[in-house]
């Protein structure tokens, strides 16, 4: 499953962005923890280690999701602090 995970990250860099100062994505481009949770997901499947057999593609648009409510919520609470601070 780590593999599945290594190999998910290192196939978000095209070929053509490869390069020695670019080797993997930044740690928050919005694709890494959707494609690693398709991929572990798939892994654990294959692997008979899943105790839940799901389609990968609907783990990736969950996390896709979550990661999007996460953010809205993130950026209201941010905003709250930034107003309670300035009363």
């Amino acid at each position: 499953m780590k593999l599945a995970a290594v190999y998910a990250i290192a196939d978000l860099v095209p070929a053509h962005k490869l390069n020695r100062d670019y080797m993997i994505p930044p740690p928050f481009e919005p694709m890494i923890a959707p494609n690693v949770a398709a991929a572990v997901a798939q892994a654990a499947m294959d692997t008979g280690c899943a105790s839940v057999y799901i389609n990968a593609e609907e783990v990736k648009d969950r996390t896709k999701k979550l990661i999007r409510k996460n953010d809205a919520v993130g950026s209201y609470f941010s905003w709250y602090a930034d107003m309670t601070e300035k009363e």
